[in-house]
């Protein structure tokens, strides 16, 4: 995988620094507000992020 192709920076490899997180399986569950806590009427952030894998 060639992760310069993503950086308009240069990328400096160091060596022994990366991270690997295997895929697993997640089933599909809804949750609604009540089970988290949340009021109805409260504002939720989110901050996801995406493995570009």
């Amino acid at each position: 995988m060639n992760g310069q192709y993503h950086y308009t920076e240069n990328l400096v490899r160091l060596p022994g620094v990366g991270i690997f997180y295997p895929t697993i399986k997640v089933d599909s569950v809804s949750r609604n507000r009540l089970f988290f806590g949340l009021r109805e009427d409260a504002i939720v952030y989110i901050s996801s992020h995406f493995d570009f894998t």
